[in-house]
């Protein structure tokens, strides 16, 4: 099984499918954060990553400065989650 595991890594990477499977699980992560602990934000919602900036939507101005006041503590969170520093930064986008 480790075989199988190990092989499927090296391929996943050398394709560069694993970076993009990582930016899958940060956008779950921001998600499940906010849902769990970061309660004063769950209206809001990780949509995508690139370049390691993730974009968040939020309904108004009022939870983008919430975002603005957590962001250092969720970007370290989801960091570590990964294992890995990939996100690098949170944008926030109103209205959506």
């Amino acid at each position: 099984m480790e075989i199988i595991r190990s092989t499927l890594f090296d391929l996943l990477n050398k394709k560069g499918f694993y970076e993009k499977i990582l930016e899958l699980d940060a956008v779950e992560i921001y998600n499940d954060l906010v849902k769990n602990q970061f309660s004063a934000l769950k209206e809001s919602k990780a949509v995508g990553i690139n370049k390691g900036l993730l974009t968040v939507h939020a309904p108004d101005s009022v939870l983008n400065y919430e975002v603005f006041v957590h962001k250092r503590a969720l970007i370290q969170k989801i960091n570590q989650i990964l294992g890995k520093k990939l996100v690098n930064d949170i944008i926030v986008r109103i209205g959506g």
